[in-house]
């Protein structure tokens, strides 16, 4: 028989299951943002939309941001502070242009 991994951890409930629900959902608007001005560029505006898609890459990152911000006990905000201090020497270092 093989050994099946538990966690010890419950999986979260109630407003942070709900928050991390959100989390995510935002995360993918703002691929999908990401990839419609890879596509059809910065500054072009949809049909019936009233903000360039770099503005709405924008309003998407606020939506992001605005939730994780409301996980307090969940995040540790120096770990990501240490994060994108790592991210930025990465991208230094590595960016093509």
């Amino acid at each position: 028989m093989i050994d099946k991994f538990v966690s010890p951890e419950s999986p979260p409930e109630g407003l942070d299951r709900e928050l991390l629900t959100i989390l995510a959902e935002e995360c993918c608007e703002v691929g999908q943002r990401v990839s419609k001005a890879l596509r059809f560029g910065l500054m072009e505006v949809q049909p019936g939309q009233p903000l360039s898609n770099a503005e709405r890459i924008a309003s998407e990152l606020g939506d992001l941001l605005a939730t994780a911000e409301e996980l307090n006990d969940v995040i540790d905000w120096q770990i990501v502070e240490n994060a994108k201090a790592a991210k930025r020497e990465k991208l230094a270092r590595y960016l093509q242009s």
